[in-house]
Parts: C-alpha cells; sequence; structure tokens
C-alpha cells in the first residue's frame, strides 16, 4: 500500500508565527519563522513550481493553535514526494499492475437493469477513452472471474507510464488504489492537466464519484449509511486534493 506522510489525526501545537518562501534556483523553500522547513525524513521542504509553493504556504499559514495535517492535503502529498526512496518508487510503479485485471470498470452488474444502464451510462465513456486515446483496452465481464488484458493493452499501458514524472507517478499510484481502477487513475492525471484548477477539482469529484457508482445506487434503494457518507466524503477530498497538486503542478499559472 502506498502510504501518505504524516497519515495521522494527531496534532502538534503550532510553533511558528511566519510562514514565507525562499526563492532557489530549483524552486522555493519554505521557512517557518525564517528557518528552513523539514520533511519528516529530514529533507529541505524544496517546491516547485511557484504556484504550488503558494498553495503549500497557506496551507502552512492557514493552520490555528494547532497544525492538524489531515488538514494540509497538498503538504502531505509533497513531502511524500520529497521522502521517497527508491524502494518507494519501485512501489508507485508496480502498484497499477495490481489493479489493471481487477479494474472496477471491467465488471459489470447482470441485474438490475437501472444500475445496469447507468454503469454503461457512467463507465463506458472511461472505457472508450482509455481504448481510444491511450491504447488500454479493457475487457468487461458480468462474472466474478478475474480478467485477462491483451499484450497491446499492457504495452499502452507501459508507455502511458514511461511518460510519467516521479510526482505524477506517485499520485498515479495513490489514485490507483483509492480509485481501484487504473482506467480511472488514467482519467484523473490526463483531466489535471486542464488550465482551470476549478475544472480539474470538477473532473476529480465526477471521477470518485464514478467510483462509487454501485455504492451510491445501492443507497438510493435502501437508505444512505451515516457512516459511509462521512468516509466517502473523506475519501472523495482527497482525491480533489490529488487534482489539485497534478493541476497546480502542470499549470504554474494558477
Amino acid at each position: 500500500m502506498v502510504e501518505l506522510a504524516n497519515k495521522t489525526k494527531n496534532k502538534l501545537s503550532r510553533f511558528y508565527k511566519q510562514v514565507a518562501l525562499d526563492e532557489k534556483a530549483k524552486g522555493s523553500v519554505l521557512l517557518l519563522d525564517g528557518r528552513v522547513a523539514k520533511t519528516p525524513k529530514r529533507h529541505d521542504f524544496l517546491i516547485e513550481p511557484p504556484s504550488l509553493a503558494e498553495a503549500i504556504r497557506q496551507e502552512w499559514q492557514e493552520q490555528g493553535e494547532d497544525i492538524d495535517f489531515l488538514s494540509m492535503p497538498l503538504t502531505r502529498l509533497h513531502m511524500t514526494f520529497l521522502d521517497a526512496d527508491a524502494g518507494v518508487h519501485q512501489k508507485w510503479r508496480e502498484t497499477p499492475w495490481r489493479f489493471i485485471e481487477t479494474d472496477l470498470l471491467s465488471f459489470r452488474a447482470s441485474q438490475p437493469e437501472a444500475l445496469v444502464a447507468l454503469e454503461s451510462q457512467i463507465w463506458d465513456p472511461f472505457c472508450d477513452w482509455a481504448r481510444d486515446a491511450q491504447g488500454v483496452d479493457l475487457p468487461r465481464t458480468t462474472g466474478l472471474g478475474g480478467i485477462v488484458l491483451s499484450q497491446k493493452s499492457r504495452d499502452a499501458l507501459k508507455r502511458f507510464m514511461r511518460g510519467l514524472d516521479r510526482s505524477r507517478e506517485m499520485v498515479f499510484a495513490l489514485a490507483c488504489e483509492q480509485l481501484e481502477s487504473v482506467v480511472l487513475a488514467m482519467a484523473l492525471l490526463e483531466r489535471a492537466n486542464i488550465t482551470e484548477l476549478r475544472d480539474a477539482e470538477q473532473q476529480a469529484a465526477d471521477i470518485f464519484a464514478a467510483s462509487h457508482l454501485g455504492e451510491t445506487y445501492q443507497e438510493s434503494q435502501w437508505g444512505e449509511d451515516e457512516e459511509a457518507l462521512v468516509r466517502r466524503g473523506e475519501q472523495a477530498r482527497e482525491l480533489v486534493s490529488f487534482a489539485r497538486y497534478l493541476c497546480l503542478t502542470a499549470n504554474p499559472e494558477n
């Protein structure tokens, strides 16, 4: 499992007053009361591009008497990125292959008709895009057995992954795990390339909704579960933060 930095719900008393950025040749360094901030593994908190650096600075500035890392999603993502060693990078590269032949979008309902139609309406466009734009042709089944991805599709996924820099490789792995779908994770990465941050966030919300289609359909028939709603809300906000991180990295003008 790919883990984010500072996943604990424990809070730390705020130990700084001023938050600033010091521009360097390779980005900006986060300063707390004039001192270079450090990651959990004691790396300098170096951030690029400026759009991402400013968004992370704001997360630190907006903390109250306590530092709540769960309210700082961009900080946590970037800490994870800065602290990743060779073993973690290898885990990121392996993660999509654990999900491609159990991809959520491959396994379709056989009944009721309303759910079958809803899956086709929402999921088919993602599958068609993956096939036509990326070369990944995802098999579909109504059975319980696994699917077998063609070699052509496996090669296409390899090409897609070779085109990722390390920050996008990280987010791709995290998204595959959360969405349980390589195709939806691919769509998240591609749609985060759009210029407007608000649009990227809405795209992420739509992708998250697609990944929970079965769950929300059942709730529409039998009623909502409060705990499930809370859990889903937290996961949705996390996926939107993935899109924000990608968009701020891809589009420095944001």
